[in-house]
């Protein structure tokens, strides 16, 4: 993904945080120690989007190499 597509593209994944959650929360089929782990990870990824130093620390800088 070019850059410049970059802030349009974090802002859908932010606009998306509540419905992707709570297909997590909702879930059925996954155990609950799945369930947890994949909530936890999501959580900290969208903590991450928060920041716009991490976003370019763990996003942006690790894409580059």
């Amino acid at each position: 993904m070019h850059n410049g597509y970059l802030p349009a593209a974090l802002e859908r994944y932010r606009e998306q945080r509540e419905a992707v959650l709570d297909l997590f929360h909702s879930d059925t089929l996954m155990n609950s120690r799945s369930r947890s782990s994949s909530i936890r990870f999501l959580e900290d990824f969208y903590e991450i989007l928060e920041d716009p130093e991490r976003v370019q620390k763990r996003l942006i800088d690790k894409c580059r190499g």
